[in-house]
């Protein structure tokens, strides 16, 4: 994980910091050496802060840092903070991410994974199910080509552009696809939405709640979100009753392009991410 550690400063720090230089600069190339400081420098123009990239299980390196500065001791820094900073991109992203390359997920039952073209016949199967059907909706998908198509347009064109969406929920033991589960970005809306559906026969075994606890373990961690909604028909029940078990809770009915009738939308506020700041 990494931190950066900012610094406001007073407005003549840059000649005020002359004195102290020599002792911050052997404390930030001690850090460096430990493995804990990657980059630090001062804002130039305008010189009124300075940022400094730490990395580390926990805040504690940044913030012993602050602590023993001599710039913070004396003076020069009027507040500083240190916020976590969940890096994805490039060689030393702490959680790399990348566009078409989701993690494979795993709970003591399952295996969430990205689907593949070869998935079309459990897509197939799985939207035409009376329950998809009255409870998600008619996606038109009838044959081979348009389960691939509902593929290609959906899941995989969701993976590569926001690194996110729908994937396939397989049993550890059998390695049978059972369902899918994972956040969507709709159009319309900012805050990704839970998805998940199952074959009628898997219903009832808590493999829904499990799929989708991991999923949004996921999205609060590795993709740092701070909220995930879900939508869903008013008169589908189960489906309420697992968000509510999950934690999430009504806040309105929704207009939603294509339904014929309004959809419930509920919230769900992930825990937020450790920040200290003095």
């Amino acid at each position: 994980m990494h931190y950066l550690l900012f610094y406001d400063v007073v407005p003549d720090y840059v000649q005020r910091r002359a004195a102290l230089r020599e002792a911050h600069l052997a404390l930030g190339w001690a850090a460096q050496e430990r493995g804990e400081l990657v980059l630090g420098g001062a804002f130039e123009d305008p010189a009124d802060g300075a940022a400094l990239l730490f990395s580390g299980d926990s805040p504690a390196a940044a913030e012993a840092f602050a602590q023993a500065d001599p710039y913070v001791l004396q003076g020069l820094v009027t507040r500083w903070r240190v916020l976590p900073w969940l890096t994805v991109v490039g060689r030393d992203a702490a959680r790399p991410l990348r566009p078409g390359a989701l993690p494979l997920l795993e709970t003591e039952r399952l295996r969430v994974e990205p689907f593949t073209e070869a998935d079309w016949p459990f897509i197939l199967r799985l939207l035409n199910e009376p329950s998809f059907l009255r409870h998600i909706g008619d996606k038109g998908v009838r044959d081979e080509a348009q389960a691939l198509g509902y593929l290609v347009q959906g899941p995989l064109r969701s993976y590569a552009l926001h690194g996110l969406g729908l994937c396939r929920v397989t049993l550890k033991a059998s390695g049978e696809a059972i369902g899918m589960c994972g956040l969507i970005g709709r159009e319309g809306f900012d805050t990704p939405d839970l998805g998940y559906a199952f074959l009628p026969e898997f219903e009832g075994q808590g493999l829904a709640e499990e799929s989708a606890r991991v999923v949004l373990a996921f999205g609060g961690g590795q993709l740092g979100l701070a909220r995930v909604i879900a939508l869903v028909f008013p008169d589908n029940h189960r489906s309420i009753r697992l968000l509510e078990k999950l934690g999430f809770h009504f806040a309105r009915l929704v207009e939603v392009p294509g339904l014929p009738q309004p959809d419930a939308l509920y919230e769900l506020d992930l825990p937020d991410s450790t920040r200290t700041a003095r």
